[in-house]
């Protein structure tokens, strides 16, 4: 071996040793963090009597390759299930399918969806054997993949870029447990917007195709009737399988950030003003309310430029999950990649510093604290994490303090990412797992929500929810 050899093998036995020892000592092999929130019963979910709870929500998001893990994932919610009442169903916070959504093959669509399915395994229990019985109801909502708008893509302005979630929708016809949020189906809806009225391939393509009346052009002048139709088709829905006294409300999150990424005031107007209609009739019902959707409105993860930690303004130490995390740590490199991050926000809308991104998570924020809803669950970081966005910087103003509005992300059933600490985190764990919501009334109404990794200890939260 020659003395150049020599040395760059020296160097990087150093280098690797010196990272390795500034892991340990900042603290990433530490085990995860157990929070509650201020008040809670420290016992949790299991301190509550079956029978004032409503039956369970499980949450769990990011599902859509076949990855080996999806398995364990779902043993974890069956052995849960076992125990939970009839109505408990199944919640996936979307990208559904990796990298682009259904195809518009039924057979293909059968190929892709087979392998996850299968592996998750989603069954119930018999009623009188205890065996496993029928597949739980599986509410899926779309993603950016879904989409078919990945990392690079923003919001696609043909009317011929919507075909993989008609496809999605459409999963029904070949597996009965799939239910699709938000496919707008209720022939009772407003007059301004086309509906369909069953599962109908045509019929959702004359939807795609239909004007909107009264839907004039958006700020930079632009007028895609076919957008603001199929903003109408998936604006905000309340999910008919949410358990009694529970509205889940299902909001494509990528098609709202894509009408505000382009300003289509007038057809983000109108997902807008549903979503203000359906929280203010469940809070007339006397029923609480919960938002699903998949693009988070606080990032510590994957969606926000923080693989260098503080040593580049990043908000916390990382829990890393690949070797090659670190390198991106080291000092020159660190501050190299979040500047580049951060300035990929002009092009990517899939991440929290991105317009339209941001105006998404304002507006959001704006309404569900009007409305008293104290929960948003979401997907998109591969991750798990429970956050009091009263303590976010970039929503504490809106939001108006903390305990006000809490934030799940489950979104680690296919793939895993780094995450960091931060001050609106209350629990984080770079690991697989789901979590599991139910509703309490045997005093003041409560939400029960057990967060479930595979590799680690649950940790429960007693959240506010009146």
């Amino acid at each position: 071996m020659g003395r150049h050899a020599r040395w760059l093998t020296a160097g990087g036995a150093a280098l690797a040793a010196g990272i390795a020892a500034w892991a340990v000592a900042s603290g990433q092999a530490a085990a995860p963090e157990r929070t509650t929130v201020a008040g809670s019963a420290d016992a949790g979910i299991e301190a509550v009597s079956r029978a004032s709870r409503t039956p369970a929500v499980f949450l769990f998001g990011d599902f859509g390759a076949p990855h080996p893990e999806l398995a364990r994932v779902g043993a974890a919610i069956r052995a849960s299930v076992a125990h939970e009442p009839d109505g408990t169903i199944a919640v996936e916070l979307g990208d559904n399918i990796y990298e682009r959504g259904a195809s518009a093959d039924r057979a293909e669509t059968r190929r892709q969806l087979e392998p996850i399915l299968s592996a998750l395994d989603l069954r119930g229990p018999a009623p009188a054997s205890g065996e496993t019985g029928p597949p739980l109801p599986l509410v899926v909502i779309p993603g950016n993949h879904d989409h078919d708008a990945g990392f690079g893509q923003t919001w696609q302005t043909s009317l011929e870029s919507y075909g993989a979630i008609e496809n999605e929708m459409l999963v029904p016809l070949d597996r009965p447990e799939w239910h699709y949020a938000p496919a707008h189906l209720d022939p009772s809806s407003d007059a301004d917007c086309p509906v369909a009225e069953q599962l109908d391939l045509e019929r959702l393509r004359a939807i795609r195709h239909a004007a909107v009346p009264g839907a004039g052009p958006g700020a930079d002048g632009s007028s895609s009737e076919g957008i603001r139709a199929w903003a109408c088709l998936t604006r905000p829905q309340r999910v008919a399988q949410s358990p009694p006294g529970l509205a889940l409300i299902a909001v494509d999150s990528q098609v709202l950030i894509g009408l505000e990424h382009h300003h289509e005031d007038a057809a983000a107007a109108i997902q807008w003003r549903a979503l203000d209609a359906l929280l203010a009739a469940a809070r007339a019902a006397g029923d609480v309310a919960v938002a699903i959707a998949h693009h988070p409105l606080e990032s510590y993860g994957r969606h926000r430029p923080l693989q260098p930690g503080r040593l580049a303004f990043g908000p916390g130490w990382p829990q890393y999950t690949r070797s090659f995390d670190y390198a991106l740590a080291l000092p020159v490199v660190a501050q190299l990649t979040v500047l580049g991050w951060y300035a990929s926000g002009w092009f990517n809308e899939q991440d929290v510093q991105a317009a339209g991104y941001f105006a998404y998570r304002r507006r959001m924020a704006e309404i569900l604290v009007r409305h008293g809803v104290h929960l948003y669950a979401a997907g998109h970081d591969h991750s798990l994490s429970v956050m009091d966005l009263g303590r976010s910087q970039d929503l504490r103003e809106i939001v108006g303090g903390e305990g006000k509005l809490y934030q799940l992300i489950s979104g680690s059933t296919a793939n895993v990412d780094p995450i960091c600490d931060g001050a609106a985190v209350l629990y984080r764990h770079a690991g697989r797992g789901h979590a599991r919501l139910t509703l309490d009334r045997s005093g003041a109404a409560r939400l029960h929500l057990v967060v479930d990794p595979l590799d680690a200890a649950p940790a429960a939260f007693d959240l506010p929810a009146d």
